[in-house]
């Protein structure tokens, strides 16, 4: 924590829960001052390294998402047959068409997953983070 003693009061500083200590070049020194320049750059470094957490953490999440859709994907084309199919064919709208000949527990699974892929779908992802970079 850095703090701002104008008075040089330190046993207020003391007094709150959770300091340990004051940073000193030597024991016989007072804390260590720092310029407003110094503060300035300590801020934004801690800034800049949250930002870069937060957009990991957001790119991983992101990433998830996508593995996640790529898998329910999958699961909904073996439901769809094969014949006459195109080797590229919008996945969803091929389960929508083949779920009328599934069984009755297949249907209720193929709803499931079309309603997780929109789920999934409808999230923004890290749009608003690319359009902002």
């Amino acid at each position: 924590m850095i703090v701002n003693l104008p008075s040089l009061d330190f046993e207020k500083v003391r007094s709150v829960d959770g300091v340990m200590c004051f940073l000193q070049s030597s024991r016989e020194s007072g804390p260590l001052r720092f310029s407003e320049a110094d503060m300035r750059m300590l801020l934004l470094e801690e800034f800049d390294e949250t930002q870069r957490f937060q957009f990991g953490m957001a790119q991983h999440a992101e990433a998830e998402r996508l593995s996640r859709r790529d898998a329910l994907h999958g699961q909904l084309r073996r439901f769809i047959p094969r014949k006459g199919r195109a080797v590229r064919f919008n996945v969803r709208e091929q389960a929508q068409k083949a779920i009328q000949s599934l069984p009755d527990g297949l249907k209720q699974r193929v709803l499931g997953i079309i309603k997780e892929l929109d789920t999934l779908e409808s999230c923004e992802g890290l749009a608003p983070v690319d359009a902002v970079a």
